[in-house]
């Protein structure tokens, strides 16, 4: 797979499994994805492992934007929670770290690359400055289903950040 394949996979596809049967040859491309399958995100917001809730983010954003570059930074976006559940580091920093090693290979201008790497770092923040924050952001709340989550009386996310809704 070529990361053109990738994009228009991620641009393209209208679920999760769309994407997930291809995931050994996304791996061959972009090796550290590999940590996220079947990685156990270890509590009652997640009911997807990290890889499948990281596809989920990504059918979470409109189908076929012209801006390739929010779909790699969804499909990057929780590549840090390993580190964080290792070693206790942000899991935001820890992944814009991993993109930008993925990223330094890619046709990506410098430009293009800062900006994804700023939405992977930023993504919990929903940081207003940069509209590719924010839509990974809402994209990344989106994919958690609080409506039914066992965690709603002890859940610490203010209301406004909690998914509460059922698309049909």
């Amino acid at each position: 797979m070529k990361l053109s394949e990738l994009l228009n996979l991620l641009k393209t596809a209208e679920i999760a499994e769309e994407m997930d049967v291809r995931r050994e040859e996304i791996a061959a491309l972009i090796p550290a994805v590999r940590t996220m399958f079947g990685y156990d995100q270890k509590n009652s917001a997640h009911q997807y492992d990290l890889w499948m809730h990281s596809l989920h983010v990504v059918c979470n954003l409109p189908r076929r934007m012209e801006n390739d570059m929010v779909y790699l930074a969804a499909l990057l976006h929780d590549i840090g929670r390993l580190q964080q559940y290792l070693t206790g580091e942000d899991h935001a920093a820890a992944g814009m770290r991993t993109a930008q090693e993925i990223l330094r290979d890619t046709a990506f201008s410098a430009s293009e690359q800062q900006a994804i790497l700023q939405a992977v770092s930023k993504h919990r923040r929903g940081d207003t400055a940069q509209v590719l924050g924010r839509i990974l952001c809402e994209a990344d709340d989106a994919s958690r289903m609080c409506f039914a989550c066992a965690a709603q009386d002890t859940c610490y996310w203010p209301e406004h950040r909690k998914n509460n809704t059922i698309l049909l």
